[in-house]
């Protein structure tokens, strides 16, 4: 966390501020600060508003997840997307039953890395007590470095794959009763099946 600078107000009490005050300004009349500073003091004050609102909350397990976006952008310094737009690609990790925030990252439209970054931030804001349980995930976290990571959590987890070569190869070796019906989140079956494999 930054660190910590205090002043005294005329009333003569003290008060504490976060961050630390920002650098002065430039001759250009820019604070100092930067859009970086500016989103990792938003990411302070939103873990810290996530954990207290997860305090009351009764549940100690959860589904995380994480889904980047595209967020069209015409200004000069946005960067060219996948989609062939120039833009922005922030990436939010909710939690799935309070559709809580529990981290996030902007990131340049072009920028694809930093997949497991993400997740890691998520299980670090959780107040203590507290878990994620299940990560659903799209297919550009379907990477070794991700799957390692979440083994590694000992939590379940689904990604959506692109049917590749290597995907449908996996599908077609598994026995019909690793297939089960997919069921709705309110306990509904329906017309799909699901099986596991790696």
């Amino acid at each position: 966390m930054s660190e910590r600078y205090g002043r005294t107000r005329p009333s003569g009490r003290r008060s504490t501020c976060y961050p630390s005050p920002p650098p002065p300004p430039s001759r250009t009349g820019s604070s100092g600060w930067g859009a970086g500073v500016a989103l990792q003091g938003m990411a302070q004050v939103n873990t810290a508003i996530a954990q207290r609102v997860l305090t009351y909350d009764d549940r100690t397990g959860y589904t995380l997840l994480v889904d980047p976006t595209i967020i069209a952008a015409e200004k000069r310094e946005a960067e060219m997307t996948y989609l062939g737009v120039t833009g922005y690609r922030p990436v939010l990790a909710t939690l799935q039953e309070l559709g809580l925030v529990i981290a996030y990252e902007f990131k340049e439209g072009n920028d694809n890395g930093g997949r497991v970054e993400i997740l890691r931030q998520a299980f670090q804001n959780l107040p203590s007590g507290k878990r994620i349980e299940t990560v659903l995930v799209d297919a550009e976290y379907y990477t070794d470095d991700v799957m390692t990571y979440l083994t590694g959590q000992g939590v379940r987890w689904a990604m959506g794959a692109d049917k590749g070569a290597a995907v449908k190869a996996a599908i077609t070796v598994l026995p019909e009763e690793a297939w089960r019906p997919l069921k709705t989140q309110e306990g509904m079956t329906t017309d799909r099946e699901v099986a596991e494999t790696v």
